[in-house]
């Protein structure tokens, strides 16, 4: 067994492995003065969001052009919004709109010269639920406008619409800033209102609501204090200016359920995506972070069954700086029980499975799911000014024990201790490599090679703390950690220092690097010079102060998370500045560890989505099935039991989006798997569903597949 832990160790260490650069600097969070820069601002903040109805459903916001750090709240702040970057910034503006517009073609230059020119915040969409009409909701437009006259308004919008046919504005801005326009054949209407003094503008769409009532819609929005939204633009974008988008799916499925085909209620309610109540995305600034985040909040159904539920603590210390934490979080012993029982349902149980368990115990003496009651569910790696760690919680240290004696019993394993200076050591070997006499003939390696691959030992070493084993290569690190007192709490660190919670990381990576804001402000500066390059304006970088007066923290942090909350599943990518910093501050390890997360992810996911398609092929037969069990029961021959016969369609009039046909031919079906949106994996396969006539006229229906693969099968039409 104790090989098998030791592997599961060291597969820990080399996924999260890390440069450790830098042990002697200061924290990430280290607050500094402000710098002494007179501040003004560029672009305003979104503010639909702050009157949102509550029976929004849908909600974007897309930033401005000029989006790239704003709003991060370390030097970055003072870096974009000092008053001498601001004027920068309108000089490139007018530069693009003095020299570049001009080379647009004719038709296309009022949009651009809305979005160069005057467009001052970000725009904003939001998508009213109609209780009477799920299918023609009203659609709310907003942004905020460097315009403060309605007459430069009105010349504006009939720019934009001049070249637009169905478009026609069947009422002029008023005094109090309103006008409609209406969108021909489709008999939509929208109204707009439009405040000189703040430069706002909102516009209503619908094909439902007649003018007044479309200016009563926008004329009764009010403040709220609440929405459902809310909770997740705070986690993704709190600024009010990046990307974000938000789907109250709890509100809009049992409107929608009716409309649903068949073979879309199967697959949502298989996945689990019909109990979803909300999903929301978004690259924007929170925390003082910048974040690239999918977030879904739902319960462990579905495909989440399959996934445990998280909840790491992480209650033990490091000692001086903490350069690199990482995360895996093991399932618990009730939930490895419930997967397990899960799989089984859907699956079946394979004779390897049962084989391998029965093998562990006797190797053991513990069942599988026995073993996770002893140790995990954190694994945790990390790196101080010590050395590098990991960390794994001990949670019954007698049973923990036992599992060594009997690993020594099995000769699998040796232990011992030593105590040095007042502190424990832990010390464990292993074969190195299981190789017996047949396995080396196998390899063909020389006799002094297989003496010495025989002799070398997997070493393990660790001491007990805080609850936790906390496992070193070589004793010398856990020796020296010991004598240390200057100790730094790990979950302190991640919530101040990173502003990262791992507390629900499934699988989790954040480390801290040197130098980052320096090195993505001078980053951020030369692309202010193309800019300027490309605007033909006159705009001076001179102008700008230099990284010293911007006070920016020595270290930055970046990191990713997988999150199994048990209300929510979410990835995340965070950065001090922006996305950009990965590619030029973030270092070998955080790519390759990104890397391995794709590599991990994106297969699994691309299976289980395959599966999804077939089990809906599958049970896109099922009506058929139905009538081909009645036709039997009241004494029709199979021979005569075929498409175009009996109600039953032709073959082509059953195809959907994950099927091409459905051939009933002799009491038999054949779906053909396939349509634009199939995966190529299953394209142009068969499932085969035969009817058997049992005793006493019982019927019972069994299905095999043509040219798919075992994996992507539903258990009864897996080959054994």
């Amino acid at each position: 067994m104790l090989r098998t832990f030791g592997y599961m160790l060291l597969t820990c260490l080399l996924l999260v492995a890390c440069s450790k650069d830098d042990k002697d600097t200061k924290q990430t969070g280290e607050k500094s003065k402000p710098p002494a820069l007179k501040m003004a601002n560029f672009k305003e903040k979104a503010w639909l969001r702050q009157v949102l109805p509550q029976n929004a459903v849908g909600y974007v916001r897309l930033p401005t052009l000029a989006y790239l750090y704003d709003n991060v709240d370390n030097g970055f702040k003072h870096a974009q919004g000092n008053e001498a970057h601001v004027n920068l910034l309108r000089q490139m503006q007018q530069g693009f709109y003095d020299n570049l517009l001009s080379k647009v073609e004719p038709a296309e230059r009022p949009i651009y010269n809305l979005l160069v020119k005057h467009l001052n915040g970000p725009m904003e969409l939001a998508i009213l639920m109609n209780e009477q009409n799920p299918t023609a909701p009203t659609v709310l437009l907003a942004t905020n406008l460097d315009i403060k006259d309605n007459g430069e308004f009105s010349q504006l919008l009939s720019g934009l619409i001049a070249n637009q046919p169905m478009i026609s504005e069947t009422q002029s801005i008023n005094a109090q800033g309103i006008g409609a326009l209406a969108i021909a054949p489709m008999a939509v209407n929208a109204v707009y209102r439009f405040d000189d003094q703040s430069g706002q503008l909102m516009m209503a769409v619908s094909n439902m609501l007649d003018q007044a009532q479309l200016e009563t819609s926008i004329s009764s929005l009010s403040p709220v204090n609440s929405h459902s939204m809310y909770a997740a633009e705070k986690q993704i974008d709190e600024s009010g200016k990046g990307l974000f988008g938000f789907v109250d799916v709890k509100a809009i499925l049992p409107k929608v359920d009716m409309m649903l085909p068949p073979e879309a209620k199967a697959g949502m309610q298989m996945s689990g995506m019909d109990k979803v109540n909300s999903f929301a995305f978004g690259y924007g600034a929170s925390q003082s972070k910048t974040r690239l985040k999918v977030l879904i909040d739902m319960p462990a159904v579905g495909f989440r069954a399959y996934l445990p539920s998280v909840t790491n603590n992480f209650d033990f210390t490091a000692r001086g700086e903490i350069d690199s934490v990482g995360v895996l979080s093991l399932p618990t012993e009730v939930q490895y029980k419930r997967i397990e029982a899960t799989i089984s349902m859907m699956k079946g149980r394979t004779p390897e499975y049962d084989e391998f368990k029965q093998k562990f115990k006797a190797e053991t003496g513990f069942e599988v799911e026995q073993i996770l009651g002893i140790l995990g569910p954190e694994v945790v790696y990390f790196s101080d000014s010590v050395s590098d760690f990991i960390a794994m919680r001990l949670q019954d240290k007698q049973k923990f024990q036992q599992l060594l004696k009997t690993g020594q019993e099995k000769g699998v394993v040796n232990y011992s201790t030593r105590q040095i200076n007042g502190v424990t050591i832990h010390h464990a070997t292993t074969d190195f490599m299981s190789l017996d006499g047949e396995s080396m003939k196998m390899l063909d390696v020389q006799p002094a090679v297989q003496y010495m691959l025989q002799q070398i030992k997997s070493h393990y070493y660790w001491i007990e703390e805080d609850s936790f084993l906390v496992f070193s290569a070589v004793p010398q690190p856990l020796i020296e950690r010991a004598s240390l007192d200057d100790k730094v709490n790990l979950r302190n660190w991640l919530k101040e220092n990173q502003k990262h919670s791992l507390e629900s990381a499934f699988l989790a990576f954040t480390t801290s690097k040197q130098g980052i804001s320096r090195k993505s402000y001078y980053f951020y500066l030369q692309i202010l010079n193309a800019l300027a390059d490309i605007s033909g304006s006159k705009a001076d970088i001179y102008s700008l102060p230099h990284a010293g007066q911007l006070n920016f923290a020595e270290k930055g942090s970046m990191g990713f998370s997988l999150d199994l909350d048990e209300k929510f599943i979410a990835l995340e990518f965070n950065f001090e500045q922006s996305l950009f910093d990965i590619f030029y501050a973030g270092g070998y390890e955080s790519i390759a560890v990104i890397g391995i997360l794709a590599a991990v992810a994106i297969p699994a996911y691309q299976d289980y989505t395959v599966r999804a398609q077939v089990s809906t092929a599958v049970f896109s037969a099922s009506p058929i099935k139905t009538q081909i069990t009645e036709l039997i029961l009241n004494g029709i021959p199979l021979e005569k039991i075929n498409n175009s016969s009996h109600q039953l369609l032709s073959a082509a009039d059953y195809a959907t989006t994950y099927v091409d046909y459905i051939e009933v031919k002799n009491g038999i079906i054949n779906v053909g798997v396939g349509g634009q949106e199939i995966n190529q994996l299953i394209h142009g396969g068969v499932l085969r569903l035969t009817p058997q006539i049992g005793a006493n006229q019982t019927i019972n229906w069994s299905c095999t597949a043509i040219d798919i693969e075992n994996k992507f099968l539903p258990k009864e039409c897996r080959q054994q």
